[in-house]
Formats: structure tokens, sequence, C-alpha cells
């Protein structure tokens, strides 16, 4: 693995992809862990440090098991959602050091209809509003209608698919806990990608203790498609999720940029095939 950074002030690391494993054994783990403690101190020493990583990444396979531990679903997923998310995680270099905190996120594809498959189009990429669809809540182009009328670009939008704990009662940082933290970063990243105020929306599927975190930071959110009555995959699993929007509102920006307060970042990408 090589760091490639150069006037980047975050650091860049790249190497050659590996497949999708979810099923690392813990010295596997132990092991990848370690080095990205490693590699985060070389930002910051004593801190939260969050960690971009491509999903053809070796550390992917790190953060898959630590998500199927939580969410046993994920292995059924359609490969298609598998190459196309982003990995998050928060690593905190404070004492022993440990990865702590987890996420995935994907974007709207507005070509993914025929790549995924060519007797389903009537998909958007991202798997929180695809997975309602295939139950018939509502269709593509009810989603597209819907956001399309309020002026909202979709090829801004991201979603946040799964966002968990790793680690249990981690010490806040900077008086946030680490979901806090998490949900910061995200609004950073829209922020950093200059994306419009008031046109660009997080979706994402939440449970009350999640909407509290969001509530504490200013962050606005509605119901998706303006609705509560939808039938979930989480419901038919015996599980409480809501699917919402949260809008990249001017006071949610305001506030954000008032903090004055973005973590230190580390990227781990993948060398292309020619």
């Amino acid at each position: 693995m090589t760091e490639t950074s150069t006037q980047d002030p975050d650091v860049h690391f790249t190497s050659a992809p590996v497949k999708p494993d979810y099923l690392l054994d813990k010295e596997a783990l132990d092991a990848i862990e370690k080095r990205m403690v490693s590699d985060a101190r070389q930002v910051s020493d004593d801190s939260i440090v969050v960690a971009w990583i491509d999903p053809s990444h070796e550390y992917a396979n790190f953060l898959r098991t630590r998500e199927l531990q939580k969410f046993p679903e994920v292995g059924e997923v359609d490969p298609y959602y598998e190459t196309h998310q982003r990995y998050f995680a928060l690593v905190d270099t404070r004492g022993e050091g440990r990865v702590v905190h987890a996420a995935t996120l994907m974007e709207y594809d507005d070509s993914v209809g025929s790549e995924r498959s060519e007797t389903q189009p009537d998909v958007t990429g991202i798997y929180t509003v695809d997975s309602l669809i295939e139950l018939r809540n509502f269709t593509k182009k009810d989603f597209d209608d819907y956001y399309n009328q309020r002026g909202i670009d979709l090829s801004q939008c991201l979603s946040v698919e799964t966002n968990f704990k790793i680690v249990e009662d981690v010490e806040p940082y900077a008086d946030m806990a680490m979901a806090d933290l998490a949900y910061l970063s995200f609004i950073n990243l829209f922020i950093s990608r200059n994306a419009p105020r008031n046109s660009t929306i997080m979706f994402a599927s939440v449970n009350e203790q999640q909407a509290k975190s969001l509530a504490r930071n200013n962050i606005e959110f509605e119901p998706l498609l303006g609705r509560t009555d939808f039938h979930t995959e989480e419901a038919d699993l015996g599980k409480v999720s809501n699917p919402i929007a949260m809008y990249l509102a001017q006071d949610t920006y305001d506030y954000i940029v008032s903090l004055n307060f973005r973590l230190p970042e580390i990227h781990y990408d993948t060398q292309k095939e020619d």
C-alpha cells in the first residue's frame, strides 16, 4: 500500500482491488483494525479520524464483516449495490485505538436499471429506495417526479444505507457522540462538493434514537415522499425504521459552517484496472 497524497491535506492510500468478503476471521479483523489505527495516527494521534473506503479496497471487507454481524440480511443484497457503495468509518486514535463506528452510502444512479437487470429497470441505485419500490410502495417515476417537482437535483443526492456502532459506549469527542460525528461528516461531504442548499437531499432509514441525533445537529428531515405508511423490509424483520429525506437546508448549512468543525480524514482508494 502506498501513500499518494500530495497537496491534499487529507491522507490517501491506494492498493490493488480485492473481492468482497463478509466472513473475515478474528485474526484478519484485528490485523486490519491495527493498520487502520496506525494509518489514522498519521493524521491525528488523539482524536476521531474519518476513513472513506472504496468498496473494492481490502479494508472494506473489515466493515462488511462487521456489518453482517449487525445486519445479517446484507449478505443477500444484489451484487450491484455491493460494488456501488462507499464505506465510512470512524477511527478512534485515543488510547489503544479502535475502529468504532461505520456506515455505507450510495448515490442516485439513473442508468442503473439497464446495468443491473434488463427485467428490473425500475430502480434508482439507492437500495433504501429500491427496496421500497420492489415492495410496491411506489414506482421509480413516483419517486423521481416527487423530488424533481420540488427542485431536488437527485444526481447530487446520497443515501445512508447502514449506520452502526462497532464499539459500544465510546467516549464522546468534542462533546459529540459517534452517531453525531457521522452525520456531521456526511453534511461536510455535501458542503465539500458545493452541493446546492435547499435542493440536495440525504436519504436514510432511521429509528427513534437516530432521529434524535439528527435533531441535536439541526439537520432538517421529513418522511420519504411525505409518507409514513410504507411497508419496509425492516418491518418484515420486526424492526422499526422510518425512511426519511434530510435536506441540506440553508439553516442546516449555516449551523454546520458556524461550528467550523471537520474531522481529519483518510481515504482508501483502489487502483483502476486497465
